[in-house]
């Protein structure tokens, strides 16, 4: 459980322990200080008592590291899903979830539109040959464009996008519905104006923005794969219960600052970090390894030489 910039400490002419900054951090230095040395007496236990004092010593650098950094985290939590298709209820902080995603087919009603008209929409911007109507989505540009912006969220946090269809390759309703429906009409008649918006846990539906130029143009933030990732993204940000991200002294991007932003790949640090308070960390799934029968097994240290866990943080993708 790294938790910034590299350290190292020698242990009784055991060699180094060296710690060095991650992505994925469970505790921010908004919480309470017993959270925060809760969250490094766990990583301690979960590595060998040989190295207890460096990883003691460790948790205290930790500790005095992110409470002095604190006004650099600027993330917003307003709440997280407490009960899902998949998972049931009963969902506390810290839980990872599963929640099911689909899209609206056209012409349907759902929480955010009485007629939902995305399909076409997004088939235009993206170039998709007018034809006989396909209701398999997942054969559709756009389509992967949104699974990837999801499979993100699975790489860094508890929270994993599981996909369902709406209705079957003959246009039947297949009975299945995601916790989160993505669907679209005109919202403002703007382009460029109001691009989506979402609803909050325990509902995250989401509407995008079907409005064109005069001319019948789409904006790029729709047929773009930079546009269109980032736009998914930052909505089911909100979707699992994130607010704006404020951005304060010069401090680091976030796909959840409000506004869109292209020229960053998806989920960011402060974004990371707001994600593991509310839903853990990816090893948090299949039960957590919150023991020492399910820790994680971070490798054998030697006598001598030295062993680093995590990287400083350089992509998020």
């Amino acid at each position: 459980m790294p938790c910034g910039p590299t350290w190292s400490w020698r242990v009784a002419g055991d060699g180094d322990l060296e710690i060095g900054a991650s992505q994925l951090l469970a505790t921010s230095a908004t919480e309470p200080i017993g959270m925060l040395m809760l969250t490094m007496r766990k990583a301690v236990r979960s590595l060998s008592r040989e190295r207890g004092l460096a990883l003691l010593a460790w948790a205290a650098a930790c500790s005095l590291f992110w409470l002095t950094a604190a006004n650099a985290l600027a993330y917003d939590i307003v709440n997280r899903w407490s009960a899902t298709q998949i998972d049931g209820g009963g969902l506390q902080r810290g839980d990872p979830v599963t929640l099911r995603w689909s899209i609206v087919p056209d012409g349907q009603s759902y929480s955010r539109s009485n007629n939902s008209e995305l399909v076409e929409f997004l088939d235009a911007a993206w170039g998709v040959r007018p034809g006989p109507r396909r209701f398999d989505f997942t054969s559709r540009p756009w389509w992967t464009v949104i699974d990837n912006a999801y499979a993100q969220y699975s790489r860094v946090s508890g929270v994993l996008l599981d996909y369902v269809p709406e209705l079957t390759l003959a246009g039947t309703s297949t009975g299945l519905f995601g916790d989160i429906r993505i669907g679209g009409e005109i919202i403002d008649g703007t382009p460029g104006g109001t691009l989506a918006d979402n609803t909050f846990p325990n509902s995250g539906d989401m509407r995008i923005d079907t409005s064109r130029g005069g001319d019948g143009s789409i904006g790029s933030y729709f047929r773009t794969e930079a546009g269109l990732r980032n736009l998914v993204i930052h909505e089911t940000g909100h979707g699992v219960g994130l607010g704006h991200t404020e951005f304060v002294n010069n401090s680091a991007k976030a796909v959840m600052e409000g506004g869109l932003r292209t020229d960053i790949w998806g989920l960011q640090f402060d974004d990371v970090y707001a994600l593991n308070r509310q839903y853990g960390d990816p090893r948090e799934r299949d039960g957590g390894n919150d023991n020492a029968i399910t820790a994680s097994f971070l490798g054998d240290f030697g006598t001598t030489g030295s062993s680093s866990i995590g990287v400083d943080a350089t992509a998020s993708a």
